[in-house]
């Protein structure tokens, strides 16, 4: 097994969410875009495992899950958008939960994301 390393995810509101989250990974998943990735922290490689210290801006308290780095998306001449990691998460009811009930307020199809 290789070593886990933790990134902390901070989502300011549900459009970040939506377009963040990977609903046909098995267990769900996040994208994390490069961009949330600092030069201080070594990059994640295929199939580590990953803590994710999840923040929601309206919740004190971080959801703290485990994932395995299942996509590296690198950069590519003239892209710009789509740069990162997907993470596929181990099962979590409690999170599931949370993601579930703030997307179904939302129509994901007016909302541009990261994954599709």
């Amino acid at each position: 097994m290789k070593t886990s390393q933790t990134l902390e995810i901070h989502i300011k509101n549900i459009e970040n969410l939506v377009s963040m989250y990977i609903p046909w990974l098995r267990e769900g998943g996040i994208f994390i875009p490069s961009s949330y990735l600092t030069s201080t922290i070594k990059q994640p490689q295929m199939n580590d495992f990953v803590n994710l210290v999840i923040f929601f801006e309206d919740k004190k308290i971080p959801y703290i899950l485990q994932g395995e780095v299942v996509l590296i998306q690198p950069k590519k001449r003239g892209q710009e958008i789509g740069i990162g990691l997907e993470i596929q998460f181990d099962l979590n009811h409690e999170f599931m939960n949370l993601v579930h009930g703030k997307m179904t307020s939302i129509d994901r199809n007016k909302h541009e994301t990261y994954t599709y």
